[in-house]
């Protein structure tokens, strides 16, 4: 599963690690932000391959969790739309 550019995009733009409530969250935003922008595709390979560089916990490099976590291009485009009104 490849994570949308443009989203990404969207996201570097409008928010940061440092926004998330979980930690963890932050960590994978970051490590999805360096790979995008070491001009690399962002899968969920990469992506888990990129936190067990970090070494976070297991749970949070899982494929399953990955999966839930990275399907965040709708509520991005609908974060940003709430950021301009």
């Amino acid at each position: 599963m490849m994570i949308n550019r443009d989203a990404i995009v969207s996201a570097i733009e409008i928010i940061s690690a440092n926004d998330f409530y979980s930690k963890q969250n932050g960590i994978i935003f970051e490590c999805i932000t360096e790979i995008y922008n070491n001009g690399e595709d962002v899968d969920l390979v990469i992506l888990q391959n990129k936190l067990n560089e970090k070494d976070v916990a297991p749970q949070v490099s899982s494929i399953e969790y990955l999966k839930r976590y990275c399907t965040f291009r709708t509520y991005i485009y609908k974060y940003k739309n709430l950021m301009l009104l």
